[in-house]
């Protein structure tokens, strides 16, 4: 087992290699807390002590081929230089991952490809093009008992028997340390543009995110924000944002046709459409697949995904039941993920009730931040853990309090 040398005083094992990743697990007698750059260590069930294991150090593009649409990295590879590589080379990672340290006080660009992986997370363009576990074609990660494991290769016909891929996507190093990530790529298209409507009720905003998703004009990225949020971004009004890509006639037909489905269905002279291209449109999804308009250290964050159909429902009656909670929301993934920020705390219990879906809490303290499962449920994650790491020594209580 390694230490190196100007990490000994706060104790965190940082390997540099799949086999030293590989020893410090199979030697660790007690429990370990995995992490890359630590970005999202607040976001855990876990108060119990653990030592710190760090893949930051395993950072590495092991190749990247345009042609084939594939590209393996360390685990420890930031996402920052990873989609650098990648535009370089005219891709880039279709489920768009966010980077959210700066929700957690933690300097933007540190996440790392393993940290998104692990927690299976996707931008805003999650409920059009997927998310991470649907790109992930490959994986190496070292088990629970110290025991290398490789799942999946370059292309999907290579997974055969369990696919551990999946498995892992989610896990949350709570069944294995990933030590390496093969993914599929996907090509920058010439034209990105984004349609920015305005002069509608909240209503009619998420209305228009559902006729857009359920249109045939293929959009990638559609989201919601009401005026508090969208102020953020520099918008006086409340807005719905609508991205389209493609060849630029594709793009321009396309969004010609989207406006006038939007006109019909939503019935109003008043809704008016401006257009976003290229960088500004890029900002501006940045911007909100990374939660900017919400950061500031709220008291209670929470990531709600509800049915798109019941998003303004939800949104009117979150803003009725916790009117005195100073409350920041807006809408993503075409209405299917709803972000829910308020200056005062809200517990898990405090939305019982309500259409939130699946709840689960970025920041506060709340004893159960992840949603609670069933008896069904715990048993089978029991299962697996037991099967992965029988000792429960992989970031022990980060998803539930039970193991």
């Amino acid at each position: 087992m390694t230490l190196i040398a100007d990490n000994q005083a706060a104790g965190v094992l940082r390997p540099s290699s799949a086999e030293e990743l590989r020893d410090m697990v199979a030697a660790a007698t007690g429990p370990l807390s995995i992490e890359g750059a630590g970005s999202k260590a607040a976001w855990t069930t876990s108060q119990q002590p653990s030592q710190r294991l760090s893949t930051g150090q395993m950072s590495s593009i092991d190749f990247f081929y345009p042609a084939e649409m594939v590209v393996q990295c360390g685990p420890g590879t930031r996402l920052a230089d990873l989609e650098t590589e990648l535009a370089a080379g005219g891709h880039r990672l279709a489920f768009d991952p966010p980077d959210l340290g700066p929700l957690f006080g933690k300097p933007e660009g540190q996440s790392t490809i393993a940290g998104v992986v692990a927690a299976n997370l996707a931008g805003s363009r999650r409920a059009f093009r997927g998310g991470p576990r649907d790109h992930l074609l490959g994986v190496q990660f070292v088990n629970g008992m110290g025991e290398a494991i490789k799942s999946g290769g370059r292309v999907m016909k290579n997974v055969s028997g369990y696919d551990l891929c999946k498995l892992m996507t989610g896990s949350w190093g709570t069944l294995g340390v990933l030590s390496q990530v093969t993914l599929k790529t996907a090509p920058l298209m010439e034209l990105r543009r984004s349609l920015v409507v305005s002069g509608l009720d909240e209503a009619q905003h998420l209305a228009a995110l559902i006729a857009a998703a359920r249109s045939p004009f293929d959009p990638v990225a559609a989201a919601y924000l009401p005026a508090d949020a969208a102020a953020s971004l520099g918008f006086d009004t409340a807005v719905s944002l609508i991205e389209i890509e493609g060849l630029a006639p594709s793009v321009d037909y396309r969004s010609e046709q989207l406006t006038a489905l939007l006109r019909i269905k939503l019935a109003t002279s008043a809704l008016s459409v401006a257009l976003y291209d290229q960088a500004e449109s890029a900002a501006l999804w940045q911007a909100i697949k990374s939660v900017s308009p919400l950061v500031g250290q709220p008291a209670s964050l929470w990531r709600l995904k509800p049915k798109a159909s019941q998003a303004a429902d939800l949104m009117a009656r979150l803003r009725s039941r916790f009117a005195e909670r100073g409350l920041k929301v807006y809408a993503d993934w075409g209405g299917n993920l709803v972000w829910l920020a308020s200056e005062k705390a809200i517990n898990r219990a405090e939305l019982e009730g309500l259409p939130v879906g699946v709840a689960s809490q970025v920041l506060g303290d709340d004893p159960a931040p992840f949603a609670p499962l069933s008896a069904l449920q715990s048993e089978l994650q029991a299962g697996i853990k037991r099967a992965f790491d029988p000792h429960g020594r992989l970031n022990p209580q980060r998803l539930t309090s039970e193991f």
